[in-house]
């Protein structure tokens, strides 16, 4: 028997059932997500160990672009970069800023390794 079939022959209590498991599955969903999200790697990693090239010196290093989900978190990592006498890349050149943000939760850096 076809679901059309049961919804005709069942009616209301077919569709509520079918409105159960469309919740079910969503919650599924939302719970994978939400353990994929808390497993990811924090801060993010983008391009690690490559060949990079500051545009602005013609400095070229070995390095990871970095992002984190606040500003404070991303010059947090600058400072131990410089601490640590790492290179750190101009972001952004034109607005003369390490940091790239490329949305409300995501700035990035770019530091040497």
């Amino acid at each position: 028997m076809s679901d059309m079939e049961k919804a005709v022959q069942g009616g209301e209590e077919f569709m509520a059932e079918q409105a159960a498991h469309v919740a079910e599955v969503a919650a599924a969903e939302e719970a994978r997500r939400a353990a994929a999200e808390a497993a990811a790697a924090y801060p993010r990693t983008y391009d690690a160990h490559t060949r990079m090239v500051d545009e602005t010196n013609g400095h070229e290093f070995i390095g990871t672009q970095w992002g984190f989900n606040t500003e404070a978190e991303a010059l947090a990592k600058i400072d131990g970069a410089r601490a640590a006498n790492k290179y750190v890349m101009y972001a952004n050149p034109d607005g003369g800023s390490y940091v790239n943000e490329l949305s409300a939760n995501d700035f990035r850096v770019n530091i040497e390794d």
